[in-house]
């Protein structure tokens, strides 16, 4: 027989997780919203997009627990708020659990079979970014440079130079990635990349094979879900 005490805590778990779900989907509210504008979010716009579900004081109270808990901050002096790297992967993490369908064998990509420069070439193009092709560790393709610098963050001298000197040393760190096993598409985001120059960036990555390794490489507030699924595309 459940007591009195058994019920009240398993109210209490049950409105705990209750608020940890509503809090995760104000954070995905957030994330999308920023991806797409690039622009600080505020409480009020949250409020314009989920048009009465909650209230203004609880938006602004859920973004105050989150910016507390690491997954959002405060750039400068504007009312808004941008994600962390923490949020970054919890928003990747989701989206691997749950957005991610592998594709048929028959809709996949023949591009295995262009050579190494038409191949990156393609994938620049379909992710609107830029891309890697390692073709055995002392061989590098790219293209999507004018793609990356489109991007209102590399604007900013330093990104700008750190995105330059991450292209320049690659050769002599392109090992690191083929060092992640399988083909599922591999994230790093910001901090998670090994190499100073990178924690401006985020990659998505994978291995098309033990000779080619594919990497897409934007600003951390890149459309994960679409990059994620042209890498994906490209390595089936």
């Amino acid at each position: 027989m459940i007591s009195t005490l058994d019920i009240r805590v398993l109210i209490c778990l049950q409105w705990r997780m209750t608020t940890k779900e509503r809090n995760f989907d104000i954070l995905d509210y957030i994330i999308r919203d920023y991806i797409e504008t690039a622009e600080p979010v505020s409480s009020a716009r949250i409020c314009k997009k989920i048009r009465g579900e909650v209230s203004p004081a609880t938006i602004r109270h859920v973004m105050g627990e989150l910016n507390e808990d690491g997954y959002l901050e405060q750039p400068h002096t504007s009312a808004g708020r941008i994600p962390t790297d923490k949020a970054y992967r919890h928003f990747v993490d989701e989206l691997l659990d749950k957005e991610m369908p592998s594709r048929s064998k028959k809709d996949a990509r023949p591009a295995h079979n262009k050579n190494a420069r038409d191949f990156v070439r393609t994938l620049a193009e379909e992710l609107g970014m830029f891309a890697m092709l390692a073709d055995r560790p002392d061989e590098i393709f790219w293209a999507g440079m004018e793609e990356i610098f489109k991007e209102p963050e590399f604007r900013e001298h330093d990104v700008a130079r750190a995105f330059i000197s991450f292209v320049e040393h690659t050769p002599k760190r392109i090992n690191y990635y083929y060092e992640y096993k399988g083909s599922l598409p591999h994230v790093l985001i910001g901090r998670e990349n090994p190499f100073p120059e990178a924690v401006h960036f985020s990659s998505v990555f994978g291995r098309l094979n033990r000779s080619r390794v594919i990497i897409a490489l934007g600003p951390k507030r890149m459309d994960y879900k679409h990059s994620m699924s042209i890498v994906r595309r490209f390595l089936e």
